[in-house]
């Protein structure tokens, strides 16, 4: 599961050079609303120390709160359109907060 706060940078470390078949590749998250099936894509820069270990993401979500399903795609292309993929490297749930939701815990 990727979860994210929207509208700030949010760093997520994932796993997806393991499955990639490219030697450089760049990333595409393509995300769909598990409400009304409205379809995005993320176009993430990976900006982890070790690429081959694991793929560190700050991404900025415009996405309104709520659940998601995600598919990775790789590719040898710079911010990839979903036609310049190769293949799918992970898929999994996408959950947005907002941070209006937020609270702070009182302890009386």
């Amino acid at each position: 599961m990727i979860k994210v706060i929207k509208n700030t940078a949010t760093e997520v470390a994932v796993t997806f050079k393991e499955k990639s078949t490219v030697d450089s590749p760049y990333y595409l998250i393509q995300v769909s609303n598990t409400q009304d099936e409205v379809v995005s894509t993320i176009t993430p820069t990976d900006i982890s120390a070790s690429k081959d270990r694991y793929n560190l993401f700050s991404i900025t979500s415009p996405l309104e709160k709520g659940e998601y399903y995600y598919t990775a795609y790789d590719s040898d292309t710079e911010n990839p359109t979903i036609d310049e993929v190769i293949g799918v490297v992970e898929y999994g749930i996408f959950v947005v907060d907002s941070t209006e939701d937020l609270e702070d815990s009182v302890y009386l």
